[in-house]
């Protein structure tokens, strides 16, 4: 999402993480990653319930998760270890200006996440 926030931003939108860690966790990914987007920190989950967001361990263990994973060193990341609730899956959602839910991806294992070009589209058509 680092590399799309601009994109993002100049559609009109606000862009916000929204994590399973500690405040602290979530101010130290943001430093490290050098995020530059908002950062929050939800230990409850309350967030993920409300948004209708999967939390399995079954799902943790599907085996596209080390695709994900290879992908991901590819691109020079790198998981140093598990914060928050392991097995909560995320998501992404949009919203349009009055609040509405327009668009929404659910992952279905980790590691899957919503292309940036269909984030964008639906941020498009919200307007």
């Amino acid at each position: 999402m680092c590399d799309v926030a601009p994109e993002i931003s100049a559609a009109g939108a606000a862009l916000v993480g929204i994590g399973n860690g500690t405040p602290a966790q979530a101010a130290a990914l943001g430093a490290a990653a050098r995020v530059p987007f908002p950062l929050y920190a939800d230990p409850s989950r309350r967030s993920y319930r409300a948004a209708g967001l999967r939390r399995s361990w079954v799902r943790v263990l599907d085996p596209r998760v080390f695709l994900s994973a290879r992908k991901a060193r590819r691109t020079g990341a790198r998981q140093v270890g598990i914060q928050g609730d392991p097995w909560q899956l995320g998501g992404v959602l949009v919203f349009d200006a009055s609040g509405r839910l327009v668009w929404r991806q659910q992952s279905r294992f980790p590691g899957d996440h919503a292309a940036p070009a269909d984030i964008l589209q639906a941020l498009r058509s919200a307007v």
